[in-house]
């Protein structure tokens, strides 16, 4: 199918009391005296009852994790959001087999970059990291996140800050080094564990709808993503699980290898979604003459999700930034999400999808 925009016992003691007395005398004449009686002893006996109180403990079912839907240990860490690269340089990247849900989105050139969300794990580095653009805190805003980046510019960061801790490169000097052997516009990496405790003590919102229930809907094993027209991606359906692939060079869209992290492993999803987008302009152009492209995120728009390798159409709806994509199907039911990572595309309503 081809897609255009689309948890004692009381010992009883009892104890008697004997008292015995006797007495004589010896003379010519023998007399006989009686021995007094004495008052016979009484014996009481004290019986104590202990009443035992029993407390029945309820083990609540676990809390799911708030970006995934699995029962598990929950993690108290806020979210931490990284912008990395997807630019051909900027691959493989670091920490990104961590993320527990994923934005995929284009700038300049069709180029795409990842909004990467961590909260149970922190990998230990991120990056390539590059700079914010303006959808960026459309999309950061519900989440009560901090957010490393490259930097960006003003008035974006500005935005970040206004709905997020922003912690980026020009905000923030502790954590952030470059790797050697990158070209230097791809080699900006963060080390998560120089992120300082600023004493956060909230919970990480839910806002995402799971259902272990497969839908129904049309076999979709394979699925082709058009994100630009220089970038394509393809997912197959295989154990339980999509692996991504996508082109190695942006010269040619159909030169596909499966897309590896820095640890030589595969990308995956449990789900798929596109999210169709009108794509903005924000007036500016980089220093290549390259529109720099916003998207339009909030309204309601045609969606596309992929689980448990079936197909279901729909659309998005979201009110506010503060809230999160709404997902319903053509009957206007909820559609839930697999539990396990999201894989979220932001493809503009001109680019296309086969499946």
């Amino acid at each position: 199918m081809n897609r255009t925009h689309l948890v004692k016992a009381v010992g009883i003691a009892a104890f008697v009391v004997i008292a015995t007395a006797c007495s004589g005398g010896a003379s010519t004449d023998t007399t006989s005296t009686p021995v007094a009686s004495l008052p016979a002893t009484t014996s009481t006996t004290t019986t104590t009852t202990t009443t035992t109180t029993t407390t029945t403990t309820t083990t609540l079912p676990p809390t799911p994790r708030p970006l995934t839907g699995i029962d598990a240990e929950i993690s108290e860490q806020q979210i931490l959001i990284a912008k990395y690269s997807n630019a051909t340089k900027g691959r493989p990247q670091e920490g990104l087999g961590l993320a527990e849900m994923i934005v995929e989105v284009n700038v300049e050139g069709g180029v795409p970059r990842f909004l990467a969300f961590f909260q149970t794990e922190y990998p230990d580095l991120v990056g390539p990291l590059r700079s914010l653009r303006e959808v960026d805190p459309k999309l950061i805003a519900p989440w009560d996140a901090r957010v490393v980046s490259s930097g960006g510019q003003r008035s974006v960061r500005n935005a970040v800050q206004a709905v997020a801790v922003e912690e980026s490169m020009d905000t923030v000097r502790y954590g952030y080094s470059r790797q050697d052997g990158r070209s230097f516009l791809y080699s900006v990496m963060f080390d998560t564990s120089q992120l300082p405790d600023r004493g956060w003590d909230g919970d990480a919102p839910n806002l995402l709808t799971f259902s272990p229930e497969a839908p129904e809907g049309e076999a979709a094993p394979s699925i082709t993503v058009n994100q630009s027209g220089i970038h394509r991606v393809t997912w197959e359906y295989e154990d339980g699980e999509y692996l991504r692939s996508q082109n190695t060079t942006f010269s040619s869209r159909s030169a596909q290898a499966p897309h590896l992290d820095a640890l030589d492993e595969q990308l995956t999803a449990d789900t798929v979604v596109l999210l169709w987008v009108v794509e903005l302009d924000t007036g500016r152009r980089d220093s290549a003459s390259q529109k720099v492209p916003d998207f339009r995120v909030t309204g309601e728009g045609d969606v596309t999700v992929f689980r448990d390798g079936v197909v279901v159409e729909g659309r998005w709806e979201r009110e506010n930034e503060s809230d999160w994509f709404t997902l319903v199907d053509e009957s206007g039911q909820e559609i839930g999400l697999a539990e396990g990572r999201t894989w979220y595309h932001l493809i503009p309503t001109y680019q296309s999808a086969e499946y």
